[in-house]
């Protein structure tokens, strides 16, 4: 019987999709989220950079870039110069597939669309 458990929980652990991915996927359209660093501050790769997509750590986190999927995302970040005590600070945004977004951080952290052709 536990075994049965165990078989259902990893069947279903495999079928929960996450809301990123860390290149396109040819499955589902997904939108592409780039951090842009401050200039003023030194980076420190290891710290700076988006560590989650709703809830959910990125593996080996943070990155520079990460593909999302389309809906309102809430992303968890780190701008260079920052400190995060209590864990990191959230943006919301909504995200459209086959649209690439960057997340700046050169004075109050925003999400904008990259224009086409940028």
């Amino acid at each position: 019987m536990r075994v049965l458990l165990v078989l259902c929980l990893v069947f279903l652990a495999g079928c929960v999709s996450l809301p990123f991915a860390a290149s396109q996927s040819t499955d589902q359209p997904m939108a592409q989220l780039t951090m842009v660093s401050r200039s003023t501050y030194p980076s420190m790769p290891k710290y700076d950079g988006i560590w989650s997509v709703d809830g959910h750590d990125i593996p080996n986190g943070p990155v520079q870039s990460v593909f999302v999927a389309p809906g309102k995302r809430d992303i968890g970040y780190l701008c260079p110069g920052w400190i995060s005590m209590d864990g990191f600070p959230s943006l919301s945004h909504t995200v459209v597939a086959g649209k690439h977004y960057e997340i700046n951080c050169e004075k109050e952290p925003y999400i904008r669309m990259v224009p086409a052709g940028a």
